[in-house]
């Protein structure tokens, strides 16, 4: 993802942390869709998700963000609403999968 793809697409504060450099903007993408996937919500919210260090705030709800490297450099954010929800992944057959126990 580039900059200025995502202007439309995240929070003034997001737009600002990529400005500055301090977010990268294929993470800010990527863990903004994780936070609207795991509220059930549609891209048309992403503008209301403010990120934070390992979470993230939507609509007054708090949703933790864990990082998931993977293979070939990719990496995958999950998020989870629940407190007690822990975030993890395991491997099967050589492919990871991203799992809620």
């Amino acid at each position: 993802a580039r900059a200025a793809h995502l202007r439309l697409a995240l929070g003034a504060a997001e737009r600002g942390a990529l400005a500055y450099g301090t977010l990268e903007p294929t993470d800010a993408w990527v863990m903004t869709e994780a936070v609207l996937k795991a509220a059930g919500l549609g891209v048309a919210a992403a503008p209301r998700v403010r990120l934070e260090a390992g979470a993230a705030l939507l609509d007054g709800v708090r949703y933790r963000l864990e990082r998931v490297p993977l293979e070939g450099g990719v990496v995958a954010w999950l998020a989870s609403g629940a407190a007690d929800v822990a975030l993890s992944t395991v491997r099967h057959a050589a492919v990871e999968f991203a799992a809620l126990p």
